[in-house]
């Protein structure tokens, strides 16, 4: 293979998080809560995929704010490994239809080395199959952006 025709490395970039503010967090994100449990409720068919422990969760924190706060506060940081199952996101998916001004603030901020905030998600474990459920409740383009590894708030639920 000559020179012209080999493949180009495109180097990864090193994602730098800011440090979470949990308090900030959660009330910025508290509108994601609400939205999607009211989607949840509105039509239920299209939400059967989604465990019943992470739906309910979704709508508990939703009728009572502190305890999303409480939760947020008492969030871990993990990463989210290839494989994993990662509901409502588009981590993994190439194919992704990601809203373009959202995707270009991502990819300049990644870019030039600035800080993001994590994502949220919350972390179930079927106790019948072991399976790990993740459910994305904020940062789907910064999670889908940066893929498999993306460093997330966890909340157990």
């Amino acid at each position: 293979m000559d020179a012209k025709n080999k493949p180009i490395k495109i180097p990864k970039l090193k994602v730098k998080y800011k440090h979470p503010h949990k308090a900030k967090l959660a009330d910025e994100e508290f509108k994601e809560v609400k939205l999607q449990s009211k989607k949840m409720r509105a039509n239920p068919s299209q939400f059967k995929k989604i465990p019943t422990a992470i739906q309910e969760a979704l709508h508990s924190f939703e009728r009572f704010p502190k305890n999303w706060k409480e939760a947020v506060k008492h969030g871990r940081v993990e990463a989210i490994k290839k494989g994993s199952i990662v509901l409502n996101s588009d981590i993994g998916n190439p194919d992704a239809q990601l809203n373009d001004v959202k995707t270009e603030r991502v990819s300049e901020m990644l870019y030039y080395g600035k800080a993001i905030e994590h994502p949220i998600v919350l972390k179930y474990k079927d106790k019948k199959t072991n399976k790990v459920y993740f459910y994305l409740v904020a940062g789907n383009t910064r999670a889908t952006h940066i893929g498999y590894g993306v460093k997330v708030l966890v909340l157990y639920v």
